[in-house]
């Protein structure tokens, strides 16, 4: 989450089970945007508590964020950031356009994935954003082909974003000084959280690790989520914040503990590493 601690998977899914236990919805459609979002249902999600969830990307897969400066389309003069991301923007601005009619929750966007109740995938989409004002009918059709040639990987929005504020500072202005500070920072703490968890995996493992491999589609990310947690805590009380680039390493510690690796285990290794 933008703040406070981290949402995990198997907590989510259990909220959205009580919240059906209480009655509390009728039918949802949970959309969900971020790199390897679909690993938040895999495996997880029932079929049976009338929800359909979409996520902009699978359980392994990157995001893409659009809208960015230098791009066409982008976002307004002086900013630095992007202001979308591909999945959403495609099927929103193709909503707008079919006037939301004939558009159903089904092929919103190129690489998504379903999960939970697959029926939902053909309704229409203002059963849940609004009410039908135009009846007028479109058929349906691909994303918009303007934005795939105009896209950013996620994890290297910060990058662009301080990139920019570099290049259009003015030369020898505090402002461009502390740009560069801040991107040289950031690709700094980058390299460290990379080279944190390449030793941490090797003096668990040694040279034979495959912490990156994928479980098979339907299994969850982990098998057992408080080792998982804890873990990931562990990781940060001996060398920081993961951060938003940090994310994609969730695989390597839930692999951790789908081998076996203990807290004191990898106390162990996180101190000898980052100390």
């Amino acid at each position: 989450m933008p703040e406070g601690d981290y949402v995990y998977a198997n907590d989510l899914v259990d909220v959205l089970k009580q919240k059906h236990e209480a009655k509390s919805y009728k039918d949802m459609v949970f959309y969900l945007e971020s790199c390897e979002s679909g690993s938040m249902f895999e495996g997880l999600l029932p079929n049976n508590i009338s929800i359909y969830a979409t996520t902009a990307a699978n359980a392994t897969e990157n995001s893409w964020g659009t809208y960015c400066p230098g791009f066409n389309p982008g976002p307004p003069a002086g900013y630095t950031t992007c202001l979308g991301d591909l999945y959403s923007i495609s099927w929103m601005e193709d909503w707008y356009v079919r006037k939301r009619t004939r558009n159903t929750t089904e092929g919103l966007g190129s690489h998504v994935t379903q999960y939970g109740n697959l029926n939902q995938a053909n309704d229409l989409l203002f059963s849940y954003m609004g009410s039908n004002d135009n009846s007028t009918s479109y058929t349906q059709s691909e994303s918009s082909p303007s934005l795939l040639g105009s896209i950013i990987n996620q994890h290297d929005a910060d990058l662009l974003h301080f990139l920019l504020r570099s290049r259009n500072a003015p030369i020898g202005s505090d402002e461009r000084h502390e740009a560069r500070e801040e991107l040289r920072a950031e690709v700094d703490r980058r390299k460290r959280i990379d080279g944190n968890v390449d030793k941490i995996r090797w003096l668990l493992f040694g040279h034979e690790s495959n912490l990156k491999n994928f479980r098979p589609q339907s299994q969850s990310l982990v098998d057992d989520w408080s080792c998982f947690k804890t873990l990931v805590r562990t990781y940060e009380k001996y060398c920081g914040s993961l951060s938003n680039y940090g994310m994609q390493y969730t695989r390597v510690f839930a692999n951790m503990c789908n081998a076996g690796v203990t807290k004191e285990r990898m106390i162990a290794a996180s101190t000898q590493t980052c100390s």
